[in-house]
C-alpha cells in the first residue's frame, strides 16, 4: 500500500522502516515518547550532553559543535604551519649563523682571485680548494682591460683547474656609450676574445660592465639606457666572434633597484639573446642583513 513518511511527533503509515537522522532504523516499536509506525527519531550525537532539547534544537547544537571542531582544527594547522616556518626557515628576526664548511658544497664556490695570494688564502680559511676564481683585470686603458695577458695568464688551465670569471669594465676613460653603439669598439672586444683563447679560457666567464647601476664605475654607469644596451650587445656579440664559447653575464649590484640616471635596473637588461648568466653583487652592508626577515625583504627587491 501506499505509505506517508511522518515528521516527528506526527503518526503516519508506511510499510518501511523508518531512518533516523543518525542512520539507525526504527521499526515502530518501542515504549518511548511519540514511537510508533512511520515516526522518525534522530539519534543523539557523541558530543551531546544532558537531554534533549526542543525541536530543531538538536540541528543547532550540531552547527555549533561542528563550527567548534573546524575552528579547533584551523588553530592547530595554524600552530603546525607556524612551527614549520620556525623549523626550516629559521627565526626572522634572530641574527643568520654563519661559518665556513671544510666538507664541500653542493654549490659553485670561489673568491677574488687578484693577486693570486687572495685565492691561496680563502682555501686555507675553508679547508677546500675552490671551484672558481674571480678576475679583474687593470682598467687604465683598452690595452691592459682587452689585450694584456694579466692576470688570465696565471689562471691557465694547466695551472688553476677551477672555472674563471672575469669582471670586464665596458668601457674606459675617454670612451663612451654613444660610440661604442656606433660599432667603434668593436675590435677591442674581439681583441679581448682572442686574449682568452690565448691563455686556454675561451670559455670563461665574462661579467661584462658589472654593477652598472651602482654609482661609483663613472665609465660605464648607463647615460642613456637604450644606447647602452645596444653598446653591451655589440660588445658580447664581438667577444663571441673570437670566443664563441664565452659565457656573458649582465651583473647588477643589489639594494640599488634605481640606476643613477632614474630609470629602473631591469630596463638595462638586454636579453636572453645576449645574456647567459644574470648575477647579483650582494655586499653584506648597506645595509647588512642582521636578520632573515631583512635578508628576505631584500632579496625580493628589484635589485635582490
Amino acid at each position: 500500500m501506499e505509505g506517508r513518511r511522518g515528521r516527528s511527533g506526527e503518526a503516519g503509515t508506511s510499510d518501511e522502516p523508518a531512518t533516523g537522522s543518525g542512520g539507525s532504523t526504527h521499526d515502530g516499536s518501542g515504549d518511548g515518547p511519540g514511537s510508533g509506525p512511520g515516526h522518525r527519531r534522530g539519534t543523539r550525537s557523541q558530543w551531546a550532553a544532558g537531554p534533549p532539547g526542543p525541536p530543531g534544537a538538536t540541528g543547532r547544537a550540531r552547527q555549533r559543535r561542528v563550527l567548534l571542531l573546524g575552528a579547533v582544527s584551523a588553530v592547530v594547522a595554524v600552530v603546525v604551519l607556524a612551527v614549520g616556518i620556525i623549523v626550516f626557515t629559521g627565526d626572522e628576526e634572530k641574527t643568520p649563523t654563519t661559518h665556513p664548511t671544510t666538507t664541500g658544497v653542493s654549490w659553485v664556490s670561489g673568491a677574488n682571485a687578484n693577486p693570486p695570494n687572495d685565492l691561496a688564502a680563502w682555501e686555507s680559511w675553508v679547508g677546500r680548494s675552490t671551484d672558481i676564481a674571480i678576475l679583474f683585470t687593470s682598467r687604465a686603458n683598452w690595452e691592459t682591460v682587452t689585450r694584456d695577458d694579466w692576470p688570465l695568464a696565471d689562471f691557465r688551465p694547466q695551472t688553476y683547474s677551477g672555472q674563471v670569471s672575469i669582471a670586464q669594465p665596458l668601457l674606459v676613460e675617454g670612451s663612451n656609450e654613444a660610440a661604442c653603439a656606433r660599432g667603434e669598439y668593436d675590435s677591442h672586444w674581439r681583441d679581448f676574445g682572442n686574449t682568452l683563447v690565448r691563455n686556454g679560457r675561451p670559455d670563461a666567464i665574462v661579467r661584462l660592465g658589472w654593477e652598472f647601476n651602482g654609482n661609483w664605475f663613472k665609465f660605464w654607469e648607463p647615460k642613456d639606457t637604450g644606447t647602452w644596451k645596444v653598446c653591451f650587445t655589440r660588445a658580447a656579440a664581438s667577444i663571441r666572434s673570437t670566443a664563441p664559447q664565452v659565457k656573458i653575464e649582465w651583473t647588477m649590484t643589489a639594494h640599488r633597484d634605481t640606476m643613477v640616471n632614474g630609470d629602473n635596473v631591469w630596463d638595462a637588461y638586454p636579453g636572453d639573446d645576449v645574456v647567459d648568466i644574470i648575477g647579483i653583487d650582494a655586499y653584506d652592508s648597506s645595509p647588512a642583513s642582521l636578520t632573515q626577515k631583512i635578508f628576505n625583504e631584500q632579496c625580493n627587491r628589484d635589485s635582490g
